[in-house]
């Protein structure tokens, strides 16, 4: 069986790699975020990224809980915008994912293909394509370091005016 080149694979790990980052600060934006008091110990340690993007249908987690890209920061819209886009990421991630090896003509070069049965959404995954997601992940991943970074100044900032003045 032929194998795609090396610069296909190499950009198939870069996008695996610029993925995770995104969803790993994701995961941090929760972590701040989320009150765990309602979650056994064994819970949280199972909080993954799939714990997070829950079914769009329902918006449910376990016991109920709405779903944290929702409600964090709920009043902000550049959560929201950001939650978007991770959302889109990641339908764009499972395109990665669930695709399966086709040879493309007319260079007869091995690539992925996506083909989902639901929906109409067929494609190759080319290297245009994975450049394109790796661009993607890493503007939102740069963007939502940004924001967290913002959040936490902020929280810092509410703590100090909160916590009464020692005296001089």
């Amino acid at each position: 069986m032929p194998e795609p080149d090396n610069e296909y694979l190499r950009r198939l790990g870069k996008a695996c790699y610029s993925y995770a980052a995104v969803e790993w600060e994701v995961v941090a934006a929760v972590a701040d975020h989320s009150d765990y008091s309602d979650y056994s110990e064994e819970e949280v340690e199972e909080f993954s990224p799939w714990f997070i993007k829950w079914t769009e249908t329902s918006k449910k987690g376990p016991k109920g809980s709405i779903n944290p890209l929702d409600s964090m920061w709920e009043d902000d819209e550049e959560w929201q915008r950001l939650a978007q886009r991770f959302r889109q990421l990641v339908d764009k991630r499972n395109a990665l994912v669930h695709s399966y090896p086709m040879t493309a003509s007319p260079v007869l070069r091995r690539l992925l293909y996506y083909k989902n049965p639901a929906d109409t959404r067929n494609f190759a995954i080319s290297e245009h394509w994975l450049h394109n997601f790796i661009s993607e992940s890493e503007r939102l991943h740069d963007d939502l370091t940004e924001f967290l970074q913002i959040k936490r100044l902020e929280q810092i900032e509410n703590r100090e005016l909160e916590s009464p003045s020692s005296p001089a």
